[in-house]
């Protein structure tokens, strides 16, 4: 196929990832605006451009919480859990979305954080190509819009037969206040083919949080489909893509400068564990289930919104990665946070 995704690749560590960054490939996180969790703070603590998702609320995502405030450990709400976050605004008065863009890049101003909808509009002959091939080639495509009070429809069917009938009504590309919502495969297919003309490579990297690897290799035919007909009208990209999709939910062993004696702890069971014979790791539970007793942070839920978030730091030097997890390749750190999590009682 003309795009290959290599799904679920867990073959480099995070520093292999930053060393292939600064040999010139194109590695990006993908998370939903909000509060970023601490793998996503990993990244950036990294350097790792941040692509962030836009459309989305507090309601649905359980994840970012875009309508909270998550600091020290508690979630206070800032804005209404059931409106869309474009349409969000603050306690204090400031558009949702730019609130917590504005916090984000304040804490890492040296880092690249762009939006969804900012990528494509700094590159809008772009973006129409690639939306106009990929509705050429897909059916059921687009699904939804939203009116300019904020209200989501959904479509049955066939909604969209032809570009004519949205190029003019794309929500925030070519109607700021309303329109066609842009369907995750098409802004899938976009970012994926910037981040190989930014490049000039034939692989790319793409790090996932939990959902991505569960949903994008069903997409590979449809993609390729659509990167067929777009190097028709773009001969420069390359024959075949290659994306490695990344997975870093579980690289979240960081915590706070202040919490050395968590660091310590944690950073000194990892090694521990490490060197056991494979026969004596079933009896090493209770050296786990002793660190995530005394440090809850490290295994507590996403979900529960009680994790070290950006609204913690004052910036990257506030932060402590463990060394192991940079060292390793992310295939056993997601092997040795499922031990974690398994050490939880």
């Amino acid at each position: 196929m003309p795009i290959k995704i290599i799904n679920n690749d867990g073959s480099l560590s995070l520093l292999e990832l930053q060393a292939k960054m600064y040999q010139g490939y194109s590695v990006v996180r993908s998370p939903h605006i909000g509060n970023q969790h601490p793998s996503t703070l990993v990244c950036a603590a990294l350097g790792i451009p941040l692509n962030l998702v836009t459309f989305t609320s507090g309601a649905r995502d359980k994840n970012s919480h875009p309508h909270m405030r998550i600091a020290s450990g508690k979630s206070t709400q800032i804005a209404d859990p059931n409106v869309w976050t474009p349409f969000g605004v603050s306690d204090c008065g400031v558009a949702l979305e730019e609130y917590h863009l504005q916090e984000l890049r304040a804490r890492f101003p040296q880092l690249q954080v762009q939006t969804d909808i900012a990528l494509m509009n700094a590159d809008t002959a772009l973006a129409e190509v690639v939306l106009r091939t990929i509705t050429t080639t897909t059916s059921r495509l687009w699904y939804r819009s939203v009116s300019a009070t904020g209200d989501v429809t959904k479509y049955k069917g066939e909604a969209v037969t032809n570009w004519e009938q949205i190029a003019q009504d794309i929500f925030r590309l070519s109607n700021e206040k309303s329109g066609w919502l842009i369907p995750n495969r098409a802004l899938f297919l976009f970012e994926s083919v910037l981040q190989s003309l930014s490049s000039g490579k034939e692989v790319i990297y793409h790090l996932s949080g939990v959902q991505m690897i569960g949903y994008i290799g069903g997409a590979e035919r449809v993609l390729s489909k659509a990167y067929d007909a777009l190097r028709l009208e773009m001969p420069r990209l390359p024959e075949t893509l290659q994306i490695n999709i990344v997975p870093v939910a579980s690289a979240r062993m960081i915590t706070h400068v202040n919490n050395q004696d968590a660091y310590t702890a944690l950073e000194n069971s990892l090694r521990w564990y490490e060197k056991l014979a494979p026969e004596d790791r079933r009896a090493a539970k209770s050296q786990f289930t002793a660190l995530t007793k005394l440090f809850p942070e490290f295994t507590d839920s996403i979900e529960s919104g009680t994790f070290l978030s950006q609204y913690d730091i004052a910036s990257v030097d506030d932060l402590l990665l463990s060394e192991w997890m940079l060292e390793t390749p992310l295939k056993w750190v997601s092997g040795m946070y499922r031990q974690l999590l398994r050490s939880v009682v």
